[in-house]
């Protein structure tokens, strides 16, 4: 019987020393992920943000960050390959008239990398951080009510 309860114990214990090793353990614990990954090109994550309907609200396209524990930020994408992921996700026709298109040239130091151009559309506008060549990452931002109250509220 003490084997047995010593075995509980161990397993037990073992239970609690990972809690977060699951996708549904943290789901139990911190409710719906506030954003989604998808692998959308070898090298290429898409991170997916919802508004309470369920529909994106805004996607993060960026490299894939190595498996190591150390997430260096030096890693680019090539600008061709940055179009095709957009027009994969958010196709020209699908964003409505196309409205405006601005350069940024913000400084933010350390790494003064905050600069890039931005279009708006009727429903959407997408940044993209970087200069040709080498992209840093790209930002989808979907202009539906529901995702105005989202960035409002932060």
């Amino acid at each position: 019987m003490w084997v047995r309860l010593g075995v509980f114990a161990v397993l037990f214990f073992l239970q609690m020393s990972f809690p977060a090793d699951t996708a549904q353990t943290l789901r139990e614990r911190y409710g719906e992920p506030v954003f989604e990954s998808y692998a959308v090109k070898p090298g290429i994550v898409a991170s997916a943000r919802y508004g309470n309907s369920g529909h994106v609200c805004e996607i993060v396209i960026s490299p894939r960050k190595p498996s190591t524990l150390i997430k260096s930020g030096k890693k680019t994408i090539d600008s061709k390959e940055l179009t095709e992921v957009l027009e994969e996700l958010v196709p020209t026709e699908q964003r409505g008239k196309y409205l405006i298109g601005t350069f940024e040239d913000i400084i933010c130091l350390p790494e003064n990398d905050c600069y890039g151009v931005q279009g708006k559309w009727q429903k959407v506008v997408i940044y993209r951080n970087g200069d040709t060549g080498n992209e840093h990452y790209a930002t989808i931002h979907w202009r539906r009510e529901e995702c105005l109250e989202l960035w409002d509220s932060e």
